[in-house]
């Protein structure tokens, strides 16, 4: 036993050595094998990768482009839309006329998010960022048009008449309401001749009544034209139904009865519109 232990004790220890020892000189006196070559190892991996990198950023550069075309394909569809629409205004038309004025403005305001995910020192990201800008850009101005078509843009002065002081009103007798110059009485209609004014006869002018005075809104063919959003006032007296803001047949007439006070001001309002805007060409009689 006490041999035994005495082996035991004055035995070998082994450890095992895991350092890289292929720089050593004697692995670099051993010729590598027949086909194999330790540089052509460590160049096809870069290759490799470099390959990766290419493919990576033409992926990159190919989904900035389809990125920047999508809004075209939004602005055939908004146009399309806006004209199932048409130039009438109500609440579907408004409701797509803002949709098209707020898509581009939102995509304006982001297009370093939107482009954020393909950036890369390889793509050039100008081109597509201006195509995006250009076509949002393109899409905002047909909002605009659209707005315009509607009416609900302030383009002419008359949009402003509130904010002017009043005329001054020179009142005469006449036999029917007063009007601010005699010379603007220059021919009477009777309801059924003044029907004939509204727009059917391209010959003819297009005439709008207001307490029985008759306006030539001939300039305004495209409000009160055949087609256009205000085109059931053209050939009548429209007073009650400007004074109640409806669209109603029934309300275009020249009754004003029961109608309360700040319905005669918006009427009073559409009056002052219509004199800054439209010239009297007569009154209508029965």
């Amino acid at each position: 036993m006490e041999k035994g232990k005495g082996v035991m004790g004055s035995g070998r220890r082994w450890a095992v050595d895991f350092s890289d020892s292929s720089t050593a000189p004697s692995c670099r006196d051993i010729a590598d094998p027949p086909g194999f070559n330790r540089a052509s190892v460590d160049q096809d991996d870069s290759t490799v990768t470099r390959q990766k990198k290419d493919a990576e950023a033409n992926w990159k550069a190919q989904k900035a482009w389809e990125v920047a075309q999508a809004p075209f394909k939004n602005l055939l569809m908004m146009g399309f839309m806006m004209w199932m629409a048409g130039s009438t205004v109500h609440l579907f038309s408004i409701g797509i006329t803002f949709s098209a004025l707020w898509q581009p403005i939102s995509a304006l305001q982001g297009v370093g998010k939107v482009f954020e995910p393909y950036k890369d020192n390889k793509v050039d990201l100008l081109g597509p960022k201006l195509l995006f800008i250009a076509l949002n850009l393109g899409g905002l101005a047909l909002g605009v048009w659209k707005l315009n078509t509607l009416g609900l843009l302030p383009t002419h002065a008359s949009d402003w008449v509130s904010s002017l002081p009043p005329a001054q009103e020179v009142e005469y007798s006449g036999g029917v309401s007063w009007f601010s110059t005699p010379t603007e009485l220059s021919m009477d209609l009777t309801p059924q001749q003044l029907s004939q004014f509204n727009g059917s006869d391209p010959s003819k002018p297009i005439y709008v009544a207001i307490n029985g005075r008759i306006y030539d809104v001939t300039a305004g063919k495209s409000f009160y034209g055949p087609g256009g959003a205000y085109a059931m006032f053209a050939g009548k007296d429209a007073s009650r139904a400007l004074a109640k803001m409806s669209k109603n047949e029934e309300d275009v007439c020249s009754d004003l009865s029961g109608l309360s006070e700040k319905e005669m001001g918006v009427l009073n309002d559409w009056v002052k519109k219509f004199e800054a805007k439209y010239p009297i060409v007569g009154r209508v009689v029965s």
